[in-house]
C-alpha cells in the first residue's frame, strides 16, 4: 500500500531501516559530489591558457561582425607591430607569451584574438578565410590608425615556417630584436 510515498510494505512500524533507502542515499551524494568536482574543474579550466597571462593593456575592438580582444603595450610612439595568432582549435594570442614583452621594448605591439579565438567574441557563424583578412585590415586601420600596410608590421603565428630569408621583411625585422631562445 502506498500512501503520499510512504510504501507500508516496505516499511515496518518502528520505521525500519532497509538497504534499498541506503542505496538511494548513496547514488544521490554521489551525483551531488561528482556534480561539484565537474563543476570545480570548469572553472579551473577556463583559466588555462589565459591570454592575459602575455602581458599589456586589455582592449575590446567592436568589429563588424562582434567584439575582437586584444592586447597591447610598448611605447604609443613606437613601430606599431601587430601580431596575429594561428588558426586551428584552441588557438589565441597567447601563442605570443614568450615574445611579447621582448618585442615591446622596440614596438608598439598588439597582439589580437581573432573573432571565435581567444577572449574574442564567439558568435555562431561560418567562419571564411575572407573574415580573417578583413579583421585585421580593419583592425589595423581603425585601432591602430596605420595609415598604410607599410606602415604596420605584421607577424603570424601558426603560418607555415618559411626558411630564413624568405620570410615577409617585416616579420624578419621583427625577429632580429627578440634574443637568439626565442627567435
Amino acid at each position: 500500500m502506498l500512501l503520499y510515498g510512504f510504501d507500508a510494505d516496505r516499511h515496518s512500524a518502528a520505521g525500519g531501516y532497509h538497504e534499498e533507502d541506503g542505496l538511494r542515499f548513496r547514488t544521490v551524494a554521489g551525483t551531488v559530489g561528482v556534480l561539484a568536482g565537474l563543476t570545480a574543474l570548469n572553472r579551473r579550466l577556463k583559466k588555462v591558457g589565459d591570454p592575459a597571462l602575455i602581458g599589456g593593456e586589455e582592449r575590446r575592438y567592436s568589429w563588424r561582425c562582434g567584439e575582437l580582444a586584444y592586447r597591447v603595450a610598448g611605447e604609443p610612439e613606437a613601430q606599431p607591430l601587430l601580431l596575429v595568432h594561428g588558426i586551428y582549435a584552441g588557438a589565441s594570442s597567447y601563442e605570443f607569451r614568450k615574445n611579447f614583452h621582448e618585442l615591446v621594448r622596440n614596438f608598439r605591439v598588439y597582439a589580437l584574438d581573432l573573432l571565435g579565438c581567444g577572449h574574442s567574441e564567439r558568435p555562431q557563424r561560418r567562419y571564411e578565410p575572407e573574415d580573417v583578412a578583413a579583421q585585421v585590415e580593419d583592425f589595423a586601420r581603425e585601432e591602430i590608425r596605420a595609415p598604410c600596410a607599410h606602415d604596420l608590421k605584421l607577424a603570424l603565428g601558426g603560418a607555415p615556417r618559411a626558411r630564413r630569408g624568405q620570410e615577409p621583411a617585416a616579420l624578419q625585422e621583427a625577429r632580429a630584436h627578440l634574443p637568439d631562445r626565442t627567435r
